[in-house]
């Protein structure tokens, strides 16, 4: 699934889920209101949950991009994400964890450098899964 369908789909989702808050909103400012003020408040009550969760959602995008482009890392929204590794490794995968892998990035060398520098990547990755891994005796 592309980044844009994506999106449209996660904006459906929000509109729907806003639609349900902005009944629920209603139907409870219509029997607690004032008459005199009524009409405003139930006004208020349907508009108030599709402006918050669309400004939180269009916030959000805004900041996932933000951190994206500072710290080279996919924000994770489609099909395919990377994370780099070190300076010139960088980890892909698509949504299943079987279609993982593990790129070399920069310049082209030639072949024996560039099996040595595919492990440097392995050894890397290993060590720090195991740094992050507590052993229990």
């Amino acid at each position: 699934m592309g980044i844009g369908l994506v999106i449209i789909l996660h904006l459906i989702a929000i509109g729907f889920l806003s639609g349900l808050i902005a009944v629920a909103a209603t139907v409870i400012t219509y029997f607690s209101g004032k008459k005199e003020t009524r009409k405003r408040n139930i006004r208020t009550a349907v508009i108030t949950p599709f402006a918050a969760l669309y400004t939180l959602y269009i916030s959000g995008l805004i900041g996932f991009g933000i951190v994206s482009s500072v710290k080279k890392v996919d924000i994770g929204i489609g099909d395919t994400r990377y994370v780099p590794l070190t300076a010139n490794c960088q980890l892909l995968f698509i949504d299943l964890p079987n279609q993982a892998y593990i790129k070399r990035t920069g310049p082209s060398v030639s072949r024996n450098t560039k099996k040595q520098q595919h492990f440097d990547c392995i050894d890397f990755v290993y060590l720090k899964l195991m740094s992050k891994c507590t052993l229990i005796p």
